[in-house]
């Protein structure tokens, strides 16, 4: 018990901090304690920071709650970055933490609307070897396999070109059902290859 008007010895204030950092004890259990005020305590302990704490967990443990109902009703995470509000980053640090793996099952939709961004971020319709890294890098265009990794980091991971062939029976099927024009013919004169650097 503290003596009422005598200072703190700097070893007890140490001790005191260490229980309310360490041992999680509250400042009013050592206050009571100590036969001191609460404020008492908390004027040498320093501000614990639990208040912010407590308030970013609680506001994590909603995020998460939000983003795994919607990645478990097979929404795509950038899907659920947009319904949310947060960014891609997070949805996939909340899934990566609940233990969830991204399983890329796109629908006729989700493969339109792909196409659509595609074509608004980049200007030109999507070809089969633009989705799939290894036929780009087999046809000896690492740039469009490095195009389709920078999709992936800012949007998700666009469906397969064997997807594609499942659910529209070919590329250009699906660029029609988008209302995108077709991928030209002589393709590097068109500079499809080329990427632009800001």
């Amino acid at each position: 018990m503290h003596k009422k008007g005598t200072p703190w010895p700097p070893e007890e204030t140490e001790a005191i901090r260490s229980e309310v950092h360490e041992e999680k004890k509250t400042l009013q259990e050592i206050a009571t304690r100590e036969s001191v005020t609460r404020e008492r305590i908390r004027q040498k302990v320093g501000n614990t920071g639990r208040r912010t704490t407590w308030k970013n967990e609680a506001l994590a443990l909603e995020h998460r709650a939000m983003i795994l109902e919607l990645v478990n009703k097979g929404y795509t995470d950038d899907e659920v970055a947009g319904m949310t509000n947060l960014s891609i980053s997070t949805v996939r640090d909340h899934r990566y933490r609940a233990g969830i793996k991204r399983r890329h099952r796109h629908s006729v939709e989700s493969s339109i609307r792909y196409a659509q961004l595609w074509f608004k971020e980049y200007g030109f319709s999507p070809g089969a070897a633009d989705w799939t890294a290894s036929r780009a890098i087999k046809q000896g265009h690492l740039e469009r396999a490095q195009r389709l990794e920078e999709f992936k980091q800012k949007y998700d991971k666009p469906p397969s070109s064997t997807t594609v062939q499942r659910l529209f029976g070919s590329h250009a099927k699906l660029l029609r059902q988008a209302g995108l024009p077709p991928v030209p013919q002589g393709q590097k004169a068109h500079g499809r290859f080329k990427i632009e650097k800001g």
